[in-house]
């Protein structure tokens, strides 16, 4: 942690702080200044690779990140995560972001009527943040829409979730007045 209280990563790069993403939401709420050039690490859909690769490397160079995992994928045998690694993850101060119950476009209703699409949307939005928060024992912060695709229905459903902030992949400077509820962030 620097001076201000922000934690940062130990070897900025070209000048680039890596913070948390409690120490962002803290900026959006007004509650602490970060460096003026700051980034995020986040990783999306819960592989173990994010675990066994990722995760060393971050913890060498005292990276804070957000792993975005979607909840039908969890256990799933494979090459994905599971409970307990999420579980060591969260013990390990890494940010556990919702990102769906079945990684699907959000933006499809797939020819279900109105009432069960918006059920549907109902699931895969607050009912992964709920899994999450039950099985983690944590609040649920964040949310990154698969493949970063939304809708004015997908952003009224992640509204009513009550997210602090979610995340697409459209890439954009994100300045203190950005959209809550889509941020963009750049995939690499």
């Amino acid at each position: 942690r620097d001076v201000t209280g922000v934690q940062t990563c130990a070897l900025p790069i070209c000048g680039i702080s890596v913070i948390s993403m409690q120490d962002f939401l803290a900026w959006r709420r007004n509650e602490k200044s970060i460096p003026a050039k700051s980034a995020l690490i986040t990783i999306d859909d819960g592989y173990v690779s994010a675990f066994e690769t990722a995760r060393p490397i971050l913890k060498k160079f005292g990276y804070p990140w957000t792993c975005f995992v979607y909840t039908k994928f969890i256990g799933s045998g494979g090459k994905s995560l599971s409970w307990d690694q999420l579980a060591t993850l969260r013990d390990e101060g890494v940010e556990i972001g919702a990102h769906t119950a079945s990684h699907q476009n959000l933006r499809d209703p797939r020819g279900k009527s109105p009432e069960a699409y918006e059920a549907w949307l109902h699931d895969e939005i607050i009912g992964s943040k709920q899994l999450l928060e039950k099985k983690l024992g944590v609040r649920c912060a964040v949310f990154a829409y698969p493949e970063g695709r939304y809708s004015t229905k997908v952003l009224d459903v992640v509204k009513a979730a009550g997210f602090d902030a979610s995340f697409t992949v459209y890439g954009q400077r994100v300045t203190h007045g950005a959209a809550a509820e889509k941020i963009g962030r750049y995939a690499w």
